[in-house]
């Protein structure tokens, strides 16, 4: 008696009320579904209109594209295996979508890390010429080359392995799991993602927002400040830059 009750708060564990099945296919069909519409709109814009096609522009483009790819290939698959707790795609499919992810949060986070290079470049250094849509797209390629290369050990990791199911006897599930890699080189792996995904990139982006902050803080306006209105203003601007840096940073934050 007490093995079957102790059975039965393992498949109570395993359930998901029906209620709660169709608010989170609701949910993220609605998130999906945004991200595909949305950013797909953002990469037409850019693409159709002349007046769109800026450095700033391509690189906001370039974060549609990776968020894309989030919204198309990661969250419907990634949903359906925790809603049904097993994996009933294809089994290619099963290191694709993971390795889909990896890619477009390595391409978003290096976008952000160029984006605000060159915004410190403007901003430190503005006599120097600006950076051309030619070297944009250059970084941009270098940046979906190397974001692959990092989602190579993902793509060796995933694969579909039978398990035994807990509220089920002598019947196996088929779940995507981390079977492809040694534990040892997973954990190495993961640590490196860690910081080159977090740690680094957040460092720099703090540094480099920071300091454009008190470098347009401590920058003079030009004319004739003597007077009491041009000093106001100036205090006024001042203020107004800091409060927008700090505003920035801590989106940052939040994000990452």
């Amino acid at each position: 008696m007490l093995n079957k009750s102790e059975t039965d708060v393992i498949i109570d564990l395993y359930q998901i009320p029906p209620v709660l099945i169709l608010l989170l296919t609701l949910f993220y069909f609605l998130v999906s579904f945004t991200a595909i519409v949305g950013n797909s709109m953002i990469l037409w814009i850019v693409y159709r209109s002349k007046r769109m096609k800026c450095v700033t522009n391509y690189f906001i483009a370039n974060l549609a594209a990776s968020d894309l790819l989030i919204g198309a290939f990661s969250i419907p698959f990634q949903f359906q295996a925790a809603l049904l707790q097993k994996w009933v795609l294809p089994d290619f499919m099963c290191p694709f979508c993971p390795t889909i992810q990896v890619i477009s949060l390595n391409v978003s986070i290096f976008t952000l890390v160029v984006l605000s290079w060159d915004r410190y470049q403007a901003v430190i250094y503005p006599l120097k010429p600006k950076t051309s849509k030619k070297r944009v797209k250059c970084l941009l390629v270098i940046i979906w080359v190397f974001s692959t290369l990092l989602a190579i050990p993902t793509t060796i990791a995933f694969r579909v392995e039978f398990v035994d199911d807990e509220s089920e006897a002598a019947i196996q599930k088929p779940f995507c799991n981390i079977i492809g890699l040694d534990s040892e080189l997973w954990r190495s792996y993961s640590y490196t993602l860690v910081a080159l995904q977090y740690c680094f990139p957040l460092l720099f982006i703090s540094y480099a927002y920071l300091r454009m902050g008190i470098t347009l803080f401590a920058r003079d306006l030009p004319g004739d400040e003597s007077g009491l209105g041009n000093a106001d203003h100036a205090i006024r601007r001042k203020r107004k830059t800091s409060f927008i840096i700090a505003k920035f940073c801590n989106i940052l934050h939040i994000i990452f």
